[in-house]
C-alpha cells in the first residue's frame, strides 16, 4: 500500500480560503461587502473607514457622527475649514486617509469655540457650537426723512402703511440669520403686517441701519458695511515697464494718443467704484469701473505714458484666504451638545454634488450625511 502524500492546496485554493474567512469576519464585524483585505498580517480593514455619517441640529450647534468600526482617536484627525465665501466644511484624516463630511453655514459657527470631538467604541462624534442668536431692535422716528437724494452707498426699503405711525411698527435685526423683520400693529384700527427680508450682508450691523414712518410711509435706509474712504489715485506720467506690473491686477488700460497724465482725473468712491475723466483741448471723455472685492483699494496706480493710460492695483491677501481650526479627538470624553434636536439627522449639504450622487449610489442604505472621499 502506498503511503498516503500530504495535499498541499494550490494558490488560488489558498486565496478562495482566505477570502471566505476574511469574509465572515468582516461580516461579523460590519465591514460590509466591500471591505479590503490584507493577507498574512491578519488584518481586516473597511475600505471607507467612516459609514453612516449622520448630523443633528439643536439650538446650540450641530452634531455630526459616524461609524468608525476597528478605528482609535489616535488615528484620526479633524478640522473645518472655512473660506472667504463663508463656507465651512469639515474634513477628517483617518489612517493618512481624507474625507469630508460634507458642508456647514459658516456664519452660524461660533468661532470664538473651538469645536469638539470624540471617537469611542467605534463611534466619530464631532460637536460644533453654533453662534447665539440675537436681536437689535432699530428705533423708528416720526420725523419726516428730509434726506430724499440717497448716498451711493446706501439701500432703501419704503413700504406704504397708511394707518400707522412709527409708534405702531417695529424693525429688529436678526444676527447671525442676517435678517430684517418689520411688523405693525395700528392702534387706528388698520389692522396689522409683518414682513421679513433675508439674505442682507453679513456685516450688516443696528448701526448701519435707520427708519422713519411718516405721513403713512415707513422708509428704512441701510448703509453699505462694506464702504471705503474715497481717495483720489494721483496719474503717474511715469513710464513703468512690464515687470513691474506682472504681479498685479490690471483694471483698466487704454490708448489715449494726445492725452497726458495732468489731463486724466481718477477718484475712487465709497461703493469702490473708479471714476476716471480725461480732458483735452477738443473733447471730454468719462468711464467708471468697478474694484473688484479682492482687490486692495488702497494700493491702486495709476499711470498715462506714452499714449497709454493703466490702472493697477495688488490683490488683497486676507480675500480669499481659509481659515483653519483644528479639532482635538478624544478616545474618553464623548463630544456632544446638551439640548435636544431640533431637527434629526439633517442632511448636510455636500461639498460636491457629483460626488454626492455618486456616493448615494454607492451606499443606498445611507440616507444621512454624504460622506467624500478626498484623493491624496
Amino acid at each position: 500500500m502506498k503511503p498516503m502524500m500530504a495535499h498541499t492546496p494550490t494558490t488560488t485554493a489558498m486565496d478562495a480560503l482566505f477570502e471566505h474567512v476574511m469574509g465572515d469576519i468582516a461580516a461579523t464585524y460590519g465591514c460590509g461587502a466591500n471591505a479590503a483585505y490584507v493577507r498574512g498580517g491578519g488584518r481586516v480593514e473597511p475600505a471607507r473607514a467612516l459609514r453612516d455619517a449622520r448630523a443633528e441640529e439643536t439650538s446650540r450647534g450641530y452634531l455630526i457622527t459616524a461609524t468608525a468600526p476597528g478605528v482609535r482617536a489616535a488615528d484620526v484627525e479633524a478640522t473645518v475649514e472655512t473660506d472667504s465665501r463663508a463656507n465651512a466644511v469639515l474634513r477628517v484624516k483617518v489612517r493618512g486617509k481624507k474625507y469630508e463630511l460634507g458642508s456647514l453655514p459658516a456664519k452660524y459657527l461660533d468661532a470664538a469655540v473651538a469645536p469638539k470631538a470624540s471617537l469611542i467604541d467605534g463611534v466619530l462624534r464631532v460637536a460644533i457650537l453654533k453662534k447665539m442668536p440675537m436681536t437689535y431692535d432699530i428705533p423708528v422716528s416720526a420725523d419726516e426723512d428730509m434726506d430724499d437724494d440717497e448716498d451711493d452707498d446706501t439701500s432703501a426699503i419704503t413700504l406704504r402703511v397708511p394707518g400707522f405711525g412709527a409708534r405702531d411698527i417695529t424693525v429688529t435685526l436678526s444676527k447671525p440669520e442676517d435678517a430684517l423683520s418689520v411688523t405693525g400693529q395700528s392702534k387706528l384700527g388698520f389692522g396689522e403686517f409683518s414682513k421679513t427680508f433675508k439674505n442682507l450682508p453679513a456685516a450688516l450691523e443696528s448701526k448701519h441701519i435707520s427708519a422713519t414712518c411718516a405721513h403713512g410711509v415707513l422708509t428704512i435706509k441701510m448703509a453699505d458695511p462694506d464702504k471705503i474712504t474715497p481717495l483720489e489715485i494721483m496719474v503717474s506720467g511715469v513710464a513703468v515697464s512690464e515687470d513691474a506690473f506682472k504681479d498685479k491686477v490690471v483694471l483698466l488700460r487704454r490708448a489715449v494718443p494726445g492725452t497726458s497724465a495732468d489731463k486724466i482725473k481718477c477718484t475712487l468712491g465709497a461703493d469702490r467704484v473708479l471714476n476716471i475723466e480725461a480732458t483735452t483741448t477738443h473733447s471730454r471723455s468719462s468711464i467708471a469701473i468697478s474694484v473688484p472685492r479682492d482687490v486692495d483699494h488702497s494700493t491702486i496706480q495709476a499711470v498715462c505714458a506714452d499714449g497709454v493710460f493703466t490702472v493697477v492695483a495688488e490683490r488683497d491677501a486676507d480675500a480669499n484666504k481659509s481659515h483653519s481650526v483644528h479639532i482635538e479627538v478624544s478616545g474618553e470624553h464623548i463630544a456632544a451638545l446638551a439640548e435636544s434636536p431640533v431637527q434629526a439627522e439633517k442632511q448636510l449639504p455636500a461639498a460636491s454634488t457629483d460626488a454626492a450622487k455618486k456616493d448615494a449610489d454607492n451606499n443606498d442604505d445611507n440616507d444621512g450625511v454624504t460622506i467624500e472621499d478626498v484623493p491624496m
